[in-house]
């Protein structure tokens, strides 16, 4: 999960917005079968084809990634931040329904993180839920229901939201590709829990990642010492590959927090792993010329 602040540079769909009326009906009925899901995914007809205009604005805003993984989705749920009609472990919550249609609480979403082995109706608070859609003279009170309003953020989620929340700060990965939380609070713990960040299939991806980074430098020294090559071409090789790593960082590859925090960490996890002192120095000295 990484953290995503692009909505505001795409237009809100259509579909999203001509739904306020049938928003703020659901949300002074309470009546959550008048959710629909065609028009929270966008679902329309254009030229005899079928398109969901929400889901594709979700892909170009995550760079066809899911929100919470991170992995490469060409066809992305459209997910539920704040679950729609019930939470998980809380029977007496009727959901955020008034949220249905709320630009700011929908996601793009793997299958997986979208279900009950992933993140599914899973909304845990450190504080106390808001249970009652805000209205105000009879009216739903739209600035209310956008995500980074205070009275959402009071609510204290456990699970982070990548256009809220600075993500970097919540989390760490282990060269195995094991992600875990490390912030006081518990917030990215809990988050790598809810949504199963640590499963198999992730796991594998990620510890991939770093293990192809270290067989690049390992063939780059292996290149020098066999080949007698010149100090300037291994030190240009080791800057194409540290350069490589930062430019994969910025939000449009998979697993990019892993890769950004890969670099920023990159004493621990990748000097520490490099088994002679002497390659370990060379390629320190290499990446502070380049982080400075």
């Amino acid at each position: 999960m990484i953290k995503n602040r692009r909505k505001g540079q795409v237009s809100i769909p259509q579909s999203i917005t001509d739904a306020k009326a049938k928003q703020e009906e659901i949300a002074l009925s309470g009546n959550k079968e008048l959710i629909k899901g065609d028009i929270y995914k966008g679902k329309k007809r254009v030229g005899g084809k079928t398109v969901y205009e929400v889901r594709e604005a979700l892909k170009e805003i995550y760079h066809n990634k899911c929100a919470y993984c991170e992995i490469k989705e060409h066809k992305p749920e459209v997910e539920h931040f704040r679950p729609k009609k019930g939470i998980t472990g809380e029977p007496g919550h009727p959901g955020y329904y008034w949220l249905c249609y709320e630009w700011s609480n929908l996601l793009p979403s793997c299958r997986y993180c979208n279900t009950e082995g992933g993140k599914g109706n899973k909304f845990p608070v450190m504080a106390t839920h808001i249970k009652l859609p805000p209205i105000t003279n009879g009216k739903l009170d739209w600035e209310k229901c956008a995500a980074k309003n205070p009275l959402l953020i009071n609510e204290k989620p456990y699970l982070l939201n990548p256009e809220t929340d600075d993500t970097d700060k919540f989390f760490e990965f282990e060269s195995n590709g094991e992600m875990r939380g490390v912030d006081q609070e518990g917030r990215g713990e809990m988050t790598i829990e809810i949504c199963d960040l640590n499963r198999e299939n992730l796991l594998f991806r990620r510890q991939k990642i770093i293990d192809n980074l270290l067989t690049k430098i390992g063939d780059t020294f292996a290149l020098y010492y066999y080949l007698d090559n010149s100090v300037d071409a291994l030190i240009f090789g080791l800057k194409r590959i540290i350069e490589d790593l930062k430019s994969k960082s910025n939000g449009t590859e998979e697993f990019s927090l892993m890769k950004r925090l890969c670099f920023k960490n990159f004493d621990s996890m990748v000097l520490n792993l490099l088994e002679m002192e002497s390659e370990r120095d060379l390629l320190l000295e290499t990446y502070n010329e380049l982080n400075s």
